[in-house]
């Protein structure tokens, strides 16, 4: 007897992978064919993926909280008093300090998603103007996060209250910048160095050269031990780095073969121009291109220590991160908007520090700090 043999067809060819958002940018089936359901849990996922990258990039330079402000480290230069057996020292009283302040604006981005635009418009359209978005997202930040390390000034802290009030300036609290001789007296440093209220993380000078680096670094590394310096440049001045005196360039990397341990040289990574390392300072400093950084300047971190920076979010959970706002509560593929609240300010005012070495204001007798302009000089 013969068994029913089922025949299934050779297919000689199989496209295997896994489905990504660059298969939805090419897909051309309408909205509505592709279901509003469907569409939507599109893009609710790709902000959520967004949202991820975003905060894990930002997790070297900032630390995130939902708090207004902060107290300051009590700051005292103390010394110990020498005294007989009946001796009592004098109370010794902190300096001028202040409060940090984060602030809190909120940025929104208009989608123009009517019911013709979805009843015209490919799923591929829609997850293309979403990337769009992100990007002025992402450009939001990288200003903030500028001016919150660039600008030597400190900045009053708003509040936005309701909508008859609008913002409120918050009397006696402020956005601070790092030590910028505000008179706020910086704690002792590890190997005894005393500081005064006149000390600044914010210098210049005319002709950039390796010893004005090794200032810099020191500028931060003195106020701790156990330090992670790192110096940030804007890619326009990278070459100006390469051409200094004993600047080891990052030319080649070593590659290891894993399996037969042959070392062969290969050329660095160059898939971001704006975003990678470059070399040593003479002092061994390590420099990195990044595209916040601002021309003409030269930042330096503490990446071991305290977060320098610290990112302000909402406390409510749904309110966190880039989303579509809902109308009525409800989110769905008619919101109109896409919207964030976020905002940068400084914690540990000694943990950072910037050169500016651009050309001088106008009117200057001697190398000065420049603040950079404000593309939105709202913040201020």
């Amino acid at each position: 007897m013969t068994k029913p043999r089922i025949i299934v067809p050779q297919i000689k060819a199989r496209q295997t992978g896994v489905l990504s958002l660059q298969d939805l940018r090419a897909n051309g089936l309408s909205i509505y064919t592709f279901g509003l359901n469907n569409a939507l849990a599109v893009v609710s996922q790709q902000l959520g993926a967004y949202n991820y990258s975003l905060n894990s990039s930002l997790a070297t330079l900032t630390e995130t909280t939902t708090e207004r402000t902060e107290a300051s480290p009590g700051t005292i230069n103390r010394r110990m008093a020498p005294v007989d057996e009946y001796g009592l020292a004098r109370t010794q009283k902190a300096g001028k300090n202040y409060g940090r302040g984060f602030p809190l604006d909120r940025f929104q981005d208009a989608t123009g998603w009517t019911e013709d635009f979805m009843a015209a418009a490919s799923i591929g359209t829609m997850v293309t103007q979403m990337d769009s978005i992100q990007l002025a997202h992402t450009n939001e930040v990288r200003i903030a996060l500028a001016a919150a390390l660039y600008t030597p000034v400190q900045r009053v802290l708003r509040e936005y209250v309701d909508v008859a009030t609008g913002y409120q300036i918050l009397t006696g609290q402020y956005v601070m910048p790092l030590y910028n001789g505000d008179g706020e007296i910086p704690n002792v440093g590890p190997s005894g160095q005393s500081f005064d209220g006149t000390h600044t993380h914010y210098t210049a000078v005319d002709n950039l050269t390796a010893s004005d680096l090794d200032t810099l670094a020191n500028n931060v590394g003195e106020h701790s031990t156990g330090n992670n310096i790192v110096i940030y440049i804007n890619q326009v001045d990278a070459s100006k780095f390469r051409a200094m005196a004993n600047f080891v360039a990052a030319t080649v990397a070593q590659v290891i073969n894993p399996l037969t341990g042959a070392v062969a040289l290969d050329n660095l990574d160059n898939t971001r121009t704006d975003d990678k390392f470059i070399g040593y300072t003479a002092g061994g400093y390590p420099v990195f291109i990044k595209p916040w950084a601002l021309q003409n300047y030269a930042l330096c971190l503490n990446l071991n220590g305290p977060k320098v920076i610290k990112r302000r979010i909402s406390k409510i959970p749904m309110l966190q991160g880039l989303r579509i706002k809902g109308m009525n509560g409800v989110v769905n593929l008619f919101a109109q908007y896409v919207e964030d609240s976020f905002g940068f300010g400084v914690s540990n005012r000694a943990g950072g520090a910037a050169l500016y070495f651009g050309p001088r204001p106008a009117g200057a007798t001697v190398a000065t700090y420049v603040a950079p302009p404000a593309e939105d000089a709202s913040f201020l």
